[in-house]
């Protein structure tokens, strides 16, 4: 990832700037148009990480702001 090139001696002479940018509804992952059952679980499973914190703990590990 970016950030993390950033830290390395390669990286020392650049930094970010700007304002961040937004990808709004963009970001998804594919699936079979005619695979519900799939979708659905994964529509869950995201949305079960978000209630109980877990998807906090992933981001903070590897990202300094949050992806979502």
């Amino acid at each position: 990832m970016l950030h993390e090139w950033l830290k390395t001696k390669a990286g020392a002479g650049f930094m970010l700037v700007g304002e961040a940018y937004e990808l709004d509804e963009g970001i998804g992952i594919a699936v079979r148009k005619e695979d519900d059952v799939l979708r659905q679980r994964l529509n869950d499973a995201l949305a079960a990480i978000l209630a109980d914190g877990t998807y906090k703990k992933i981001n903070a590990k590897y990202f300094p702001f949050d992806i979502y």
